[in-house]
């Protein structure tokens, strides 16, 4: 009985040590602790592009022009599905 009584003394004074040190207050820099401030990039306008040859860079009009579907949908109805078999091959 001697021994668990020095045994639970023991136990309660670590304790005992590792709790003060959970009181312990830390001095906090709100500032060193805040994200870096966002960079806001202005959107600049497509239209309005420079570069450093522009001889190097022909500009050409647009035009619009009609033009038929390559595939005449006449043909389109005569498609057949392909043919697919139920049975894996081989196992005939």
């Amino acid at each position: 009985m001697n021994g668990t009584v020095w045994v639970e003394a023991g136990l309660c004074l670590a304790f005992s040590v590792l709790l003060v040190g959970c009181g312990a207050k830390a001095t906090v820099d709100p500032r060193a602790e805040a994200p870096p401030p966002a960079v806001i990039e202005q959107d600049q306008d497509v239209n309005l592009v420079k570069v450093d040859h522009p001889e190097q860079f022909p500009v050409a009009t647009a035009t619009a022009r009609a033009a038929a579907s390559s595939v005449p949908r006449a043909s389109m109805r005569n498609v057949s599905p392909a043919r697919v078999s139920r049975t894996p091959r081989g196992s005939r």
